[in-house]
């Protein structure tokens, strides 16, 4: 199904595919991995409730038209932030705990290249592993960046 040109619902349906990946990390994580992920939110002002929680968010696009077939097909290039979370600003800054998580966030990412087969998201690169304080959600922890690709076949409205 293609979404039409200029609407938000590309990048709704990889943020959604982003955040059911990493659910499936913390799934595969739990009980034999420490520390582990123990949620995911799908935004960085998303209230933080419990720690060891990852959120993605996103950054920006570049869109590259490549057509007409029945509509127009764009690749859309995407780029989003995913942190991890370990405590509120003032708390000690562990940062053995968080490099462990952002390397697994980081290798489990890597591994699963292809966010979901039928979605057609391709993560291209994960960079950073920045450590610090996030001021929207009021958390210490570390941050990364995943730039994906996705396909999209637009419809008229």
């Amino acid at each position: 199904m293609g979404y039409v040109y200029g609407s938000s619902d590309v990048f709704d349906d990889t943020r959604d595919s982003l955040v059911s990946l990493m659910n499936t990390l913390t799934t595969t994580m739990s009980g034999s991995t420490t520390p582990h992920l123990e949620t995911v939110q799908d935004s960085h002002n998303a209230v933080i409730a419990s720690f060891n929680t990852a959120s993605v968010d996103f950054i920006g696009y570049d869109s590259f038209p490549s057509g007409l077939d029945a509509g127009i097909i764009t690749e859309y290039d995407m780029s989003w932030s995913v942190r991890v979370h370990t405590g509120y600003i003032g708390s000690a800054i562990d940062t053995q705990k968080i490099t462990r998580l952002m390397d697994s966030v980081k290798n489990y990412l890597n591994t699963n290249k292809m966010i979901a087969q039928s979605s057609n998201h391709r993560i291209i690169a994960v960079t950073g592993g920045s450590i610090g304080e996030f001021t929207e959600s009021y958390t210490v922890g570390g941050e990364l960046y995943v730039n994906v690709v996705k396909r999209e076949s637009h419809v008229q409205e």
